[in-house]
């Protein structure tokens, strides 16, 4: 299959936003403990997430008067003043305001890289693209969080926002530089309640809409409490937990792009869903009975994690973009909200387990959430009868 010039750009520039977001995902919350106790850094990422809701809501208005090429590069902008306030702030308050910034543009930035691929998407084509662009960002993820690992042992955990704020300049030369035109249409501005209220009525989203907040659930607690857990837990060094997490992450790498071509087939999302939704849950309800120090059984289990993770987030993808509209923001606002939604409320649910109980509690309970989702799975709605 052949690929326009400007797609190929795009998805260059996706491995390259991917990496810098990656690099820094797994040491927000270790920086954050340097300038606040570790009971706010939940209340933190909630704050985020809230901030990051109200700000892919106006994403219309925002677009709309600035065009979508423009919005893309101002954001990068921002997000290269939250870095530099972070590495090169005096106060605390600075720093974390910065980082939360940061933070929250990140997210929006990521929407933003939706909004350009949708154009390209066809009902023949929509899950090898899609898949193209899960690749890229997994491309990405991938060997970031060795090199943070690597990084942050060697010379300090600021180095890792260092690279990032090299990256994030590289990639505004880029778009600047190759991407003159990028299509949009205006759209009008949609309350937040009513984007919710209109996508819920719609019987073909409705179950995914569940089955990614449980995704979401999923990586909010993993983001916040996993690298934690290993160092405190296992005893584990920075490295070494960098190491772990390549491994982990590589599932996405290998597995998202074929499973994007076998639905394209045909194959059930259905099955592949459940059989995911089976292998996630019970790789993470087996966490808390891993031997103490066991790297080995340690990147293995975490594996398997992502095996069903990145089954579930490539079906779920083909699923949403199989049942909307080109040009539908607003129900793409609500899919990606899932998200942030889960980032405001999941910390603050993690904080009390952790205060009442503790992180093996909390990995218990979430896979067993993991494996309640299996009852959504049988309302999935399948655009075409496609063999079994």
């Amino acid at each position: 299959m052949k690929y326009p010039r400007q797609l190929k750009i795009i998805l260059a520039a996706t491995v390259l936003f991917a990496f810098q977001a990656a690099v820094t995902t797994y040491t927000n919350a270790t920086f954050f403990e340097k300038y606040i106790s570790e009971s706010w850094v939940g209340i933190l990422y909630t704050l985020g997430s809230i901030l990051t809701v109200i700000v892919v809501s106006y994403s219309n208005s925002i677009i709309n008067k600035f065009g979508i090429r423009k919005t893309l590069l101002y954001t990068l902008g921002l997000l290269l003043a939250g870095l530099g306030f972070v590495l090169y702030g005096s106060v605390g308050v600075v720093i974390v305001a910065g980082l939360l910034c940061y933070m929250v543009l990140t997210s929006f930035g990521f929407f933003l890289y939706d909004l350009v691929l949708e154009h390209y998407l066809t009902p023949t084509t929509t899950g090898h693209i899609r898949g193209l662009y899960l690749l890229a960002v997994n491309l990405g993820w991938l060997f970031a969080p060795s090199i943070a690992g690597f990084s942050t042992d060697k010379i300090g955990i600021a180095s890792v926002y260092a690279i990032s704020f090299v990256v994030l300049l590289v990639l505004f030369i880029v778009i600047h530089s190759n991407l003159k035109n990028i299509e949009h249409k205006a759209r009008a501005h949609t309350s937040i309640l009513k984007a919710i209220k209109n996508t819920w009525a719609k019987p073909a989203l409705r179950s995914i809409m569940v089955i990614n907040f449980t995704l979401q659930w999923f990586y909010v607690w993993m983001v916040i409490y996993i690298a934690s857990y290993l160092r405190t837990v296992h005893g584990l060094s920075s490295t070494n937990i960098g190491i772990i997490f390549t491994v982990m992450l590589s599932a996405f790498v290998l597995l998202q792009y074929p499973i994007g071509i076998l639905v394209d087939m045909g194959v059930s999302q259905k099955k592949l869903l459940r059989t995911a939704i089976i292998i996630m849950a019970l790789a993470t309800i087996s966490l808390p009975f891993i031997p103490i120090g066991n790297v080995a059984l340690l990147a293995l289990t975490l594996f398997l994690t992502r095996v069903g993770a990145a089954t579930i987030e490539a079906v779920s993808e083909y699923n949403f973009f199989e049942n909307t509209a080109e040009g539908d923001v607003e129900t793409l606002w609500v899919f990606r909200s899932m998200a942030p939604f889960a980032y405001v409320i999941m910390p603050i649910v993690g904080s009390l387990v952790i205060f009442f109980a503790n992180k093996d509690v909390l990995y218990l309970l979430l896979g067993l959430t993991v494996m309640i989702t299996l009852y959504a799975t049988n309302n999935v709605h399948e655009l075409y009868d496609k063999t079994r």
